[in-house]
Parts: structure tokens; C-alpha cells; sequence
């Protein structure tokens, strides 16, 4: 009899296909919709949209996804929706407040373009949140 292969470790710290366990997550444990509802509570435009990385265009269409999926009475008082992200204490918001120190450091383009996926994307968020002030 062979034994069963082990199942490699998702992002959460969860077994592949163990989608309950995925979905009652806490919002801690779900950084990628986290970010997506941070997103999307800023309304971007289609062109600050198209200049996000792969990653972000797919956190934003999780938190899009799961959005639509709610009933319409409980949009807005679930943990971890884009409401709750707009609202949130900074601490709350990684995503805004690493973008926002990068931002204070005035980097070069150069220095930018050495910045990892993310870490643009981060400064991204918070230009474009800062130009939505």
C-alpha cells in the first residue's frame, strides 16, 4: 500500500483543500484579501489598476469576488470586508503603512525600480491614497 505523499504547507499555514478551515481564517491570516479590500476601498481607475502588479490585480479581485458573493444585508459587517479595511486602525492596515514609509524616504526612481512586487505595490496604495486625501 503506498503511502500518502505529504501535502505541501499553503500560504495560512493550512493543508491543501482544507477550504473550511481556509474560510474561517482570521483576518490576520489573509494578508492578499486584506490587501485587496485596501484596494478597493480606494476606488482606483482603470489606469491606477493596470499599473498594479499581478499579485495586487488579484488580491483586488478577491476581495471583489468575495464582496459579490455576500448577501447583500450582512455587506459591511463581516470581518475583514473593504468597509472594515477603509475604517481600520493603521496598525491594521500593513500594507498602507509600509507604502507610506517608503514614501517617506523620497526614493529615486532607480531605488523604486529596485523595490521588490510588493513593496511597489505598497507604495502604489499609498500614493494613491494620499492623492484620494
Amino acid at each position: 500500500r503506498a503511502k500518502k505523499a505529504a501535502m505541501p504547507m499553503d500560504s495560512v499555514g493550512l493543508n491543501e483543500g482544507d477550504e473550511d478551515a481556509a474560510a474561517s481564517a482570521k483576518p490576520a491570516a489573509r494578508p492578499w484579501y486584506d490587501f485587496g479590500c485596501e484596494l478597493m476601498s480606494l476606488d482606483l481607475g482603470e489606469e491606477d489598476e493596470a499599473a498594479l502588479s499581478v499579485q495586487a490585480r488579484d488580491a483586488l479581485a478577491l476581495a471583489r469576488a468575495k464582496k459579490a458573493a455576500m448577501p447583500m444585508d450582512s455587506v459591511g459587517l463581516n470581518e475583514g470586508d473593504e468597509d472594515a479595511a477603509a475604517s481600520a486602525k493603521p496598525a491594521a492596515r500593513p500594507w498602507y503603512d509600509f507604502g507610506c514609509e517608503l514614501m517617506s524616504l523620497d526614493l529615486g526612481e532607480e531605488d523604486e525600480a529596485a523595490l521588490s512586487v510588493q513593496a511597489r505595490d505598497a507604495l502604489a496604495l499609498a500614493r494613491a491614497k494620499k492623492a484620494a486625501m
